[in-house]
């Protein structure tokens, strides 16, 4: 939000008056939190709850459904996933913490999702959500950082190969077989 003037580049081009923001909001990065946690809870419901709470028949088809998920949320809310990949790494503490519990409820709803096919116990679990949760965050870096006449063509591709790449080192870490 550095270099961001409040009036200039928010307020007047959404037709809100000053007062009306401060009604709502203390500060820029208070609108910023709002932001993100609006954008957080409504991905975790595209992709987690209503894709990988699913019932589906096996690892591979919850894993493909998790990541055709992804890259739909992708091109639906291009701007609002650059905004959180851009805030990851956002000195203010508030935007930090809420950053890394966005991350904790990820990680945690994946590895619930992931208990269905896994002989593993809770530590190995746990690792396979974040490793998983890590790739997809890349992929989502990838393809958001593609432009935009490559980027759908690229999508069944990168599909495909961000699965298969998953998959594979989801087997041993969740003792699949």
């Amino acid at each position: 939000m550095e270099g961001t003037n409040l009036a200039d580049d928010i307020l007047r081009p959404a037709g809100v008056s000053v007062g009306s923001f401060y009604h709502q909001f203390a500060d820029k990065t208070e609108l910023l939190l709002a932001i993100i946690a609006s954008g957080i809870d409504a991905r975790l419901g595209l992709i987690v709850r209503s894709g990988l709470a699913g019932d589906h028949p096996s690892l591979d088809a919850m894993v493909e459904d998790g990541f055709r998920r992804l890259f739909e949320s992708l091109d639906a809310e291009r701007h609002a996933w650059r905004i959180q990949v851009r805030e990851q790494n956002n000195p203010d503490p508030r935007v930090h913490a809420l950053v890394l519990a966005g991350r904790e409820r990820w990680v945690t709803l994946i590895g619930d999702a992931l208990r269905r096919w896994s002989a593993a116990d809770e530590h190995e679990l746990r690792t396979a959500a974040t490793l998983l949760m890590t790739l997809a965050t890349g992929t989502a870096n990838v393809y958001l950082g593609l432009p935009d006449d490559v980027r759908e063509g690229s999508r069944p591709a990168m599909l495909a190969s961000t699965t298969r790449f998953a998959l594979a080192g989801l087997g041993p870490l969740l003792r699949t077989g």
